[in-house]
C-alpha cells in the first residue's frame, strides 16, 4: 500500500490503482467521499463561524 497523505492531494481528485486500497479505506472511514466511480473529494471538517 503506498504512503501518502490526504493533505496533499487536491480537495477533488481522481483515484488510480496505486491509491485505490487506501482511498477505500479511507472513505470507509468517512474523511472522503466518493463522487463517482473514481472521483474522490475531501469532506471538510471546518465550521463556518456566525
Amino acid at each position: 500500500m503506498p504512503d501518502f497523505s490526504i493533505s496533499a492531494l487536491h480537495e477533488i481528485f481522481v483515484s488510480d490503482s496505486a491509491i485505490l486500497k487506501t482511498v477505500c479505506e479511507v472513505v470507509e472511514r468517512g474523511q472522503l467521499r466518493k463522487l463517482g466511480s473514481r472521483l474522490i473529494r475531501e469532506i471538510c471538517r471546518k465550521t463556518l463561524s456566525a
